[in-house]
């Protein structure tokens, strides 16, 4: 099974980060070998985090498109809106793209609107 992980925690925030990379250490150490893990994320700190655990990532390339879309995506209508006109997230679309690339299918694949 494959399991997508949207890293999204920066150093400078203290708590949350040190968490989220313990249970990188966790799964790495306690997760069945047939679970193929995942992580997804725009940060460069994330990114050295995962070649150095020698984990499985998809760098996202964060614009100022992006950025705009991840905060417009704070308000219930703007979702409803991109659900309405069948317009893709940007999240969606790469998701799409790399799991084409990775050779598989997904339980998001008519994701529109994030969840």
């Amino acid at each position: 099974m494959k399991i997508g992980i949207f890293f999204d925690s920066a150093k400078n925030q203290g708590g949350i980060y040190h968490h989220n990379v313990n249970l990188i250490n966790i799964f790495n150490k306690y997760l069945p070998e047939h679970l193929q893990i995942t992580y997804i994320s725009s940060r460069k700190e994330s990114i050295e985090l995962f070649k150095k655990k020698k984990c499985n990532y998809i760098k996202i390339n964060n614009n100022f498109f992006t950025k705009l879309e991840k905060f417009f995506f704070k308000f219930n209508f703007i979702r409803e809106i991109y659900g309405k006109l069948k317009i893709t997230n940007f999240f969606a679309h790469t998701y799409r793209v790399n799991i084409t690339r990775l050779g598989g299918g997904g339980i998001f694949d008519n994701l529109s609107t994030p969840c």
